[in-house]
This record gives structure tokens, sequence and C-alpha cells, in this order.
């Protein structure tokens, strides 16, 4: 029986033809751009850096995706604004500038794959003296940088060591200098336990860092000596690093597969790095073809003719000096008109930049490019809507909210460490849940379904990217205001209706008052100007004005010197109650002339009117008593005889 073919025995390793010299063809996954892949993690960070900042796709692309994923913050006090909430919002968001740090910690994220935060809490430096044990503040003492030690002179009475201090830095529970760093991955090396789960991180000290450090410009080394903590400047003193405790530390990590090393995260960039290569190489093609071929070259010849030979006939000299003079002249006057006794060849050499250039090639690795990093080309140029790549949207929508959860985590670390340091009281903060903008149909969808009773207004509100409980205070808040308006409005309204009821019982006393003063001259046989009385009283209806003893002197006088008599009130009183305004606005009308900043004559005519009401009142109780009651009919009193 014959054995196995020999195309499917073993692997593809196994076959000697395939590996035989004869062979020609190049292994297809090794190509001109895997020779400049970096062989290191550093390596391939310090490429990144150099793709970010050169490349306008990587670049543009890392930061849309930096600045689209960060949502405002949500705090669990913001319905009732308690004091927790405003002093968790001024720390979180005036102090620390999260939003705006979480930008920057995701610029690394996206480009190296990793980015690390760190909490600098403010301290304050004292230097310890070896001789008294007196501690000095460092701002208090005089004192220089020698060998990354601190040489001051001891400032106690009666102690005149002057040497070497040892430095201590004391915890200080303020927010002044407080502040939230961002490591560089570069200088971060992270060690990861598979089996425990856990990190270590040794933070790499930079070359110009101990150069600063141990500088001989006295200004420069004591400016970082007096800043930098105390464990790096005793690394920089024995030479080593400085060790980072996994809770001191955030770790933006990129997810990646398991491989035998999983302290660092993959690197984003990585799968472009061939495309990156491609693209600057038909970059650097392109710059060629435009510096040789942007611009035209222009040749003129003189040309032969069927019977004559230019240049056997001609003197080509003076026919070049010629030729120049024309173009000199033309280039003058565009109008000119060159004369030339035969005809002439132009031929134009290179300016075929146009037809030459690569760039749709070029475009169509940047998109790749764009694709490699995560998001669609329309995402960077614009033009995506869910109408038109609803999936595609979807898809990257999930990919950014794994992102907002990496940012919960690094703001509940962060909280955690807040609240032990300053003790601040416990407060729930998180991200805004992330959403694709202007999801239309997704939010039509919504309001309908309130709408139709399908689901709650609280579902619909957050759907719009709101929070349902602030909401709601601002609304009770906004209608207590609106309220308040509508009530002042209404005062207002009562009192201009007040306003115009005094008004109108103003007017009818005078005329009531200039009645009696003309039925007054008609009974002494005058003929009284009824227009100058209405003019007097109207200027001072204050006025005493006793009956049958008006005249024009009188009535001239100031009101500051003379009062209401009586009668006058009397008048006022009774033309008040026979007024057509309604019990309330009465009433009204009475308060606002029984008021403490009301005129004298305004209550003695309120006096007058409430006694008025109540002699009304009386009569109308002793009419009722002396009526006799009738009799209802089909009733007869006891002992009626009846015919």
């Amino acid at each position: 029986m014959a054995g196995p073919s020999p195309l499917f025995s073993g692997t593809p390793g196994n076959r000697q033809d395939l590996l035989s010299l004869r062979q020609n063809y190049p292994s297809p996954f090794f190509s001109l751009s895997d020779q400049y892949i970096p062989s290191t993690m550093k390596e391939l960070y310090r490429w990144a850096v150099y793709a970010y900042t050169v490349n306008p796709h990587v670049y543009q692309t890392v930061r849309k995706m930096a600045g689209y994923v960060t949502t405002e913050l949500v705090y669990s006090g913001a319905g009732n604004k308690s004091s927790s909430f405003e002093a968790w919002k001024n720390l979180m968001e005036r102090k620390l500038k999260v939003k705006r740090m979480e930008r920057m910690y995701l610029l690394d994220y996206f480009t190296y794959g990793a980015a690390y935060a760190m909490v600098m809490f403010p301290y304050e430096r004292y230097l310890e003296c070896p001789s008294c044990q007196s501690k000095h503040k460092l701002d208090n003492v005089d004192w220089e940088p020698q060998d990354l030690a601190f040489i001051a002179q001891c400032t106690k009475d009666g102690c005149d060591y002057k040497g070497e201090m040892k430095a201590q830095d004391r915890d200080v529970k303020s927010y002044n200098k407080l502040k939230l760093i961002r490591l560089n991955p570069r200088y971060i090396d992270p060690i990861y336990e598979d089996i425990t789960d856990s990190y270590m991180y040794v933070y790499v000290i930079p070359k110009f860092v101990v150069a600063r450090l141990k500088s001989q410009n006295p200004v420069v080394s004591k400016t970082y000596m007096s800043k930098i903590p105390l464990a790096v400047i005793d690394a920089v003193r024995k030479q080593e690093n400085v060790k980072l405790e996994e809770d001191q530390i955030f770790h933006f990590k990129w997810d990646s597969l398991s491989r035998d090393d999983n302290s660092l995260g993959e690197v984003p960039l990585m799968p472009i790095f061939k495309y990156l290569w491609l693209f600057h190489t038909q970059w650097r093609a392109q710059e060629a073809l435009a510096v040789e071929n942007i611009n035209p070259w222009l040749m003129v010849s003189p040309a032969a003719g069927t019977t004559i030979d230019p240049i056997k006939t001609y003197n080509l000299q003076r026919w070049r000096i010629e030729m120049q003079r024309n173009i000199v002249a033309w280039r003058r006057d565009p109008n000119h008109i060159a004369l030339a006794p035969f005809p002439v060849n132009q031929v134009q050499l290179r300016g075929e930049y146009r037809n030459l250039n690569n760039m749709d090639s070029m475009n169509m690795i940047a998109d790749m490019m764009t694709v490699g990093l995560g998001v669609t080309p329309s995402f960077l140029k614009g033009g995506a809507s869910y109408s038109s790549a609803s999936v595609e949207l979807r898809v990257l929508e999930n990919d950014f909210r794994n992102v907002t959860l990496l940012l919960d985590e690094f703001i509940d670390w962060l909280t955690n460490l807040l609240r032990r340091f300053y003790n601040l009281p416990a407060e729930k903060i998180h991200h805004q849940e992330f959403k694709m903008a202007d999801d239309i149909q997704q939010k039509q969808t919504a309001m309908q379904a309130m709408q139709g009773g399908l689901i709650s207004k609280e579902t619909t509100v957050a759907e719009l990217g709101y929070n349902a409980e602030v909401e709601e205070k601002k609304i009770n808040e906004e209608l207590k205001s609106e309220n308040k308006k509508i009530k002042v409005q209404n005062l207002e309204q009562i009192k201009a209706q007040n306003e115009a009821a005094r008004e109108n019982f103003i007017m009818q006393t005078e005329s009531m008052v200039v009645q009696q003063l003309a039925q007054e001259k008609l009974t002494a046989g005058e003929v009284p100007d009824i227009r100058a009385l209405f003019e007097q009283v109207g200027r001072n209806e204050h006025k005493k004005i006793a009956p049958g003893s008006v005249d024009v002197s009188e009535i001239d006088m100031e009101p500051q010197e003379q009062g209401l008599s009586p009668e006058q009130v009397d008048i006022r009183a009774r033309a008040f109650l026979r007024g057509r305004a309604s019990p309330t606005l009465r009433e009204n009308e009475l308060i606002l002339m029984e008021a403490n900043n009301a005129t004298p004559e305004a209550k003695l005519t309120a006096r007058r009117i409430r006694e008025l009401m109540r002699e009304m009142k009386q009569q109308a109780a002793n009419t009722a008593a002396l009526t006799p009651a009738k009799q209802k009919p089909g009733k007869r009193s006891a002992g009626t005889a009846v015919e």
C-alpha cells in the first residue's frame, strides 16, 4: 500500500523542495520595512513619538480620539448641591483640572499604549542640624547645594554649626501645591507578576535630571534640589533608580495578547509601522518629483525650412541675441510682436508633475493607517453619521466606552487617595456615559417611546445625555422662580388697580366739592366759573373749604396751610361709598388710606368712611328688627276662628 502523499506529509518545513536554494522566491513575510522595525519597546517608543510628531494622519487621529472620548464628570451630590459636592467639584475641576489631564494621559495611551498618572501631594522641606537636632524650614535658611547635599548654617542661638544637614519632608494639608502629574512612559519600567497579578514600577531617572542636579550652575542645581522629591535625590546619589509602589501610580495599559512578559501593553502604532514606512517612502519620491518636474523648462531653436537651412545660412549668435532681446521686450510688453526671418521651434521639458504625482496612492495608504489606529477615515475627515454607517460607528462607540470605563477606574483611584490624605467626605464621581454625538434617530425613538408610555422620563433624559435628578432639581428651581415672578406681577397689578380706584375716588370727591361750591355761588347770586373751580380744586384738593365762605383768595392758598373741613371729609367719605368699586377693591383702598405713610387728610377720610359704614350697618340691623315677619300662607295662628 502506498504511503501518504509527500504534499501532506509533515509540515511545509519538512519539504526539501521548498528549502532548496534553487527556489528564488523570497519570503512574503519579509519586506524592506522589516529591516527598520525597532528591536526593543523603548526604541519603539521613540519611533512612536516621531510618527505622532511628523505624520499628520497619526497626529490628528490620536488627538481627536483623546479629546472625543473624555466626557464630563458626574457627582452624586450634584442634585442637592451639598457642601461635599462643591468641595469635590472645586478640587477636581478647578485645582487638579482632571479633564485636561485625562486628555494628556490619553495622548500617551493612544501613542505608546501606556500612560502613568501620579499625585504629588504638597510638602514642606526641613533641614535638621546634626549638632543641636533643631529643624529649620528650607525657605528660612541660607543653604547651598554641594555634591547633592544641603550645606547650611544653623540659625539656633548658641549653635554655630555649618555643614551638611539632613533633609526631611513633611506633608501639608493644603491644596496650594497639590498636583496631578504625568510620567513619561519611556522612563517607567513596569514589572508584572502573572501569578499574583501585581505590579511594581521602577522610575529610571532621566539623564537630563541627573545633569541638572549636578550642574555647576548654582541656580539650576539649587532650584532642582529644592523642588525634586528626596527619593530622587537619594537615588541619584546612590546611582540607583526609584521604586514606586503599585498604589502610588495609576497605569493606563493597552489591552494585549498574553505573552512571555505582560508588563507592557501593545503599542497602538505597531500595526501601521509598515504603512508609515511606505507612506514616507512615497513622500520622499513625491518631493523628488516636485523638485524635478514642478517647473517647465523651455528650449527654443531655429526651425529648418523646405529650401533654406538656417543653421547653415544665418549667423546663429546674432539670432540668439535677437531672440533674447525679443523675450525681454515681450516680458515688458505682452503685445510685443517679434519678427523672424524663419520659423522657430519650442520644446518643453519637465513640468509634468501633475501627471507624475502619486497622491492617490498616498491617500490610500493614509486611509489604511487611520483604519489601523482603530477609527474610520470619516472619523478623521468628517462625514460620519449613523444613517450611513451605523454598524461601524456602533463598534467604535463600544471601543470608546471601554476607554471611559478605564477613566472611571482612574477617578476611583484618585478620589480614594485624596479622601485618605485630606479626610474628605465620601462622594461618588464618575464620567458621563459616552455616546456618539448626534444620534438623532435614537433620540427621536426614545422621545416617541416616552410619549407612548413605553419607557420612563428618566431613561429618556439619560438617552439625551443629561442627569434626570439634576434636571428635575433645576426644573423645580425654575418653577419657584417663575411663581415668584407671577406673584410679584399680581401684587403690582393689584396695586395698580388700587391706585386707579384711589384716583377715581379723588376725582369724584373733587367733582362733588366743585358742585357744592358752584351751588353756594348760585345761592349767593353769582355765576360760578366751573373750569376755574375744577382747576383750583384739582391743585388744592386738601384745602379747608367751608360752605358759604369760598372765594378766589381762599382757593389760591397753599395746601400745607389748610386742611379738610368736617363737611369736606363727609362729602369725600359718602362719595367713596357711592363708588362702583367692588368690596375687595374698596377694602384695599381703605387699607392704603389708613397706612402710616398716608396723608392726614386720607386718614381722616378713611376714619369717616369706617364710621359711615358702621352707621349703615347699624341702620340695616335696626330696619330688619322693626320689620314684622311675614306669615307664610296656609298657616293660621292658634285660636283663630274660622268663619
